[in-house]
């Protein structure tokens, strides 16, 4: 599992939290409205900085939860995640979890059948951008074209050549 980028951005934070105090030591003398302005600048960090912390130890858990399943988690930076469900069934829960922790952009790698699923069509408006990763075999181009209708927030991966390809093939199996 790799994770990144969670190092800097909690010290960018910590040094927004650092902000406040900084503007107070270099000018001490604040009136009572700006003092207020600072300590409430302050607040909004340390709320912002709390928020961030606990989606990103849901994040994790979820993954390790996910592990312990046999699902591969291959990444996990920041606001994106890249999970492969690539032999393991996906969860209502796991749906859910993925729609509450409103990724910027999110990659699922699935076996056939999940392109008609229902649980994905509810990700597309919450979580950024979706992008799910089909192998050509497993699935066809009018379901892909359909789904990518459907749902304009996400983005199917897949070999559209190898589609093609397999679509003219069978047109001319069935025109003989």
């Amino acid at each position: 599992m790799i994770i990144s980028g969670d190092d800097t951005r909690r010290r960018g934070l910590l040094l927004l939290l650092r902000l406040p105090w900084l503007l107070v030591k270099q000018r001490p003398r604040f009136s009572i409205s700006g003092m207020l302005l600072v300590v409430a600048v302050a607040a909004c960090c340390a709320a912002y900085v709390g928020a961030e912390v606990r989606r990103e130890n849901r994040l994790r858990e979820w993954a390790s939860d996910l592990q312990q399943r046999g699902v591969n988690v291959m990444g996990l930076a920041g606001r994106s995640v890249f999970v492969d469900f690539f032999g393991v069934a996906p969860t209502d829960e796991d749906f859910a979890r993925l729609r509450d922790l409103r990724t910027d952009r999110c990659i699922l790698r699935f076996r056939r059948g999940y392109l008609d699923d229902e649980r994905l069509l509810s990700l597309a408006p919450v979580s950024g951008l979706v992008r799910l990763s089909f192998s050509a075999e497993d699935v066809s181009l009018s379901a892909v074209q359909e789904f990518e209708r459907r749902t304009p927030g996400c983005e199917v991966l897949v070999d559209r050549e190898q589609l093609w390809s397999r679509r003219t093939a069978e047109a001319a199996a069935t025109a003989r």
